[in-house]
């Protein structure tokens, strides 16, 4: 399938979600930017690997999702949820089981591991992500407190 044709699926994907998860009309468009701008580093580093990719990935839309969320006055999951939606590995885990009803378990094993290295890529991006919004709102903070006390 052309990159296009899987780009316009993960943005349509994330409407449909972003729809079905409840986000507010006016925080449609900023969900599913996110939504684009996560297919789109997926797709341009898909040569690196499932992990690295789905890892930037999800690095680079929950920086986003921090940065829109601030901004629109609203919860981060309210972006980040479906932004994430086009990098779930959907075919890779119906391969996986797909392949596993067949007993052909060496297909099977490497949908699986493809399957994991994206999950856990995901969770990864997600997690250094915050873990440096959070180191940065709390030097921030810290800065704050220390004029404020002088």
């Amino acid at each position: 399938m052309s990159d296009i044709v899987v780009f316009i699926a993960g943005i349509v994907g994330t409407i449909g979600f972003s729809v079905l998860f409840g986000v507010k009309p006016r925080h449609l468009v900023f969900a599913v930017i996110g939504g684009a701008i996560a297919c789109g580093l997926y797709l341009l580093t898909d040569q690196l690997g499932a992990f690295v990719s789905s890892t930037i990935a999800a690095f680079i839309v929950t920086l986003y999702s921090e940065l829109i969320a601030r901004v629109r006055k609203a919860p981060t999951v309210t972006f980040l949820t479906p932004s994430l939606i086009p990098l779930v590995p959907g075919g890779a885990l119906y391969y996986t089981v797909s392949n596993i009803l067949s007993k052909d378990y060496d297909a099977a094993q490497t949908y699986g591991l493809t399957t994991l290295d994206t999950c856990l890529g995901i969770a990864a991006g997600i997690l250094v992500a915050s873990l440096f919004v959070s180191l940065f709102l709390n030097i921030k903070k810290a800065i704050k407190n220390k004029k404020s006390a002088a």
